[in-house]
């Protein structure tokens, strides 16, 4: 199955996304400028949102496009934190949990 990806941040983590899906069996399409999302979209993990507007940009685009197609949209990490936003959800910082008390129920 043909799978349009949103690329990650960083070359190691396109090359696991890469390998993820191939040994899968399917087909990672790079999503780019030019192309358009005409299957399942995966949205990869990378910078917290704000901090690439461009790449918030693109990703807001290509989730429309999957969005009008009918097709299938997952993210992962840094993806579903746009999926979350696109849908009117809000992200926001935690504090670093070295320096939180936990908190037990």
């Amino acid at each position: 199955m043909v799978i349009y990806v949103a690329p990650p941040r960083g070359k190691l983590e396109k090359i696991a996304f890469n390998d993820w899906l191939i040994h899968y069996g399917h087909e990672p399409v790079w999503m780019d400028l030019r192309r358009r999302v005409k299957g399942p979209l995966l949205l990869c993990g990378g910078a917290d949102l704000g901090k690439d507007p461009d790449r918030d940009s693109r990703e807001y685009k290509w989730i429309k496009q999957a969005i009008d197609g009918g097709h299938p949209i997952i993210g992962v990490c840094r993806g579903m934190q746009i999926l979350n936003q696109y849908f009117g959800g809000s992200v926001k910082t935690l504090p670093n949990p070295s320096k939180v008390s936990p908190v037990y129920m």
